[in-house]
């Protein structure tokens, strides 16, 4: 049974409907359900948003909305969370009763048994039952501290088999699990153990890319990572992380030495575009560090790439992801001209992709555009490109540091001291002054 994703939204609007007592028609029904939501759950979601998740907004605005957004419609009708109401769906037909009993049980104990949860995965093959039991299991486990039960979690292989993660019950899984470890201060010895382990290499390590944590913890799972699995790919996109770590606080010689070590590997047609984006902004920290601007090595490569994945695009919806990527490295090295070519080259390809618009990459997108317009002299661009931005529909696992981008743009565009003092306050916090200078800087 596959996750209808469309299904599942048309009853979220349903259910908020019937929350609201009314069908949701107007600008006027989205503010008053943005005031609800406020006063039942203490969580803000802005009128827009709202707007173009129903659809009021013009089809050019409707985008798919964040995780975090849809946790907080969930909330406002009574549900724990999306994922809770998404697996509801004729939940009286779902035989769950044995689920809720282990789970109980399991609490009782204050400790989860590996063998019984093994037995009952094997039993509910069906998608609703089984990751509804491994959201659940997840958010138990790390309120009980379970570690022996987090240490073997990668090793139940019906989780796993035949999924990537794009799957999106198994997505929403491992995303609370990556938040919510944040806290633990038993996340350094689950790390140590994930990393041997194939199905949390490829679903915690690569899924999980913590940028809001990167310089303070993550940069330590992504080494582990690395230091076990030793294929070109592992190596590219965890190099190219820990090359903008130590780039990032101020480690030249660590950063020039990692940076050093990408051109040694061997990039072939199945890397995906993520991490050769990764590469190429370190590539270009790298020349303006120490080749006193960009090469024609570098310019080259990001020509020979931006051409080779707009024409093949063998990763196919995941191209753009290559060009928000390299985005990221052209504003941090200020290289607008070839960044907004990029812009040119993601919205041709793009252009009838609905993913182009998904809503873990379109803020960031809309951000670095409205970077690139600004220095470009196009302010009026960028205040339109601004006004597409939903700050709350960020990434969970980047929304500090993408916030870091956001406000340094506002306050260059409308100059108020608020947005400036957001950005120094999260770039403190996260340890981004680096990136905080380098943005603020004309």
């Amino acid at each position: 049974m596959t996750f209808d994703e469309n299904k599942h939204i048309e009853r979220l609007k349903k259910e908020i409907e019937k929350t609201y007592g009314a069908p949701v028609r107007s600008r006027g029904d989205c503010e008053k359900i943005s005031t609800e939501i406020l006063n039942k759950t203490s969580k803000y979601i802005s009128y827009n948003t709202l707007r173009r998740f129903f659809g009021l907004a013009g089809k050019q605005n409707n985008v798919k909305p964040s995780l975090n957004t849809l946790n907080i419609l969930a909330n406002y009708c009574g549900y724990p969370g999306y994922f809770n109401l998404s697996i509801g769906e004729d939940k009286q037909n779902i035989p769950v009763e044995e689920v809720y009993s282990a789970l109980l049980l399991f609490e009782k104990k204050q400790a989860i048994d590996y063998d019984a949860v093994a037995g009952i995965l094997k039993k509910y093959t069906e998608d609703k039952i089984l990751y509804f039991f491994v959201y659940e299991l997840i958010q138990l486990a790390l309120k009980l501290d379970d570690i022996s039960f987090l240490k073997q979690l990668f090793n139940l292989p019906v989780i796993f088999n035949d999924k990537t993660f794009f799957y999106t019950p198994l997505f929403f899984s491992i995303l609370s699990l990556g938040i919510n470890l944040r806290s633990k201060k038993y996340k350094y010895t689950l790390w140590n153990v994930w990393c041997k382990n194939k199905n949390a290499q490829s679903f915690y390590f690569e899924l999980f890319v913590d940028m809001d944590e990167l310089i303070i913890s993550h940069h330590k799972a992504i080494a582990l990572y690395q230091k076990h699995k030793q294929t070109p790919e592992a190596n590219l996109f965890a190099g190219a992380l820990l090359a903008f770590k130590h780039f990032i606080s101020g480690k030249f010689n660590l950063f020039k030495k990692e940076a050093e070590k990408l051109n040694n590997i061997t990039i072939t047609k199945a890397i995906h575009p993520i991490p050769i984006a990764r590469m190429l902004t370190v590539n270009l920290l790298y020349d303006h560090s120490f080749n006193n601007g960009l090469s024609k090595a570098t310019k080259e490569k990001i020509h020979f790439y931006l051409n080779t994945i707009n024409k093949h695009g063998d990763h196919g919806k995941n191209t753009i992801y290559f060009h928000v990527w390299l985005l990221e490295g052209l504003i941090l090295s200020k290289e607008y001209d070839i960044a907004e070519k990029v812009i040119q080259a993601a919205e041709k390809r793009n252009k009838k992709n609905k993913y182009f618009h998904n809503n873990d990459i379109a803020p960031r997108y809309f951000t670095y555009k409205g970077f690139v317009h600004f220095h470009l002299g196009n302010k009026s661009f960028a205040e339109k490109t601004v006004k597409n931005i939903v700050p709350t529909d960020f990434h969970p696992f980047s929304l500090h540091y993408d916030s870091i981008f956001l406000n340094v743009l506002l306050y260059k565009l409308y100059q108020k001291k608020e947005y400036l003092e957001n950005a120094k306050k999260t770039a403190k916090q996260y340890k981004y002054n680096k990136l905080m200078k380098l943005l603020i800087a004309d």
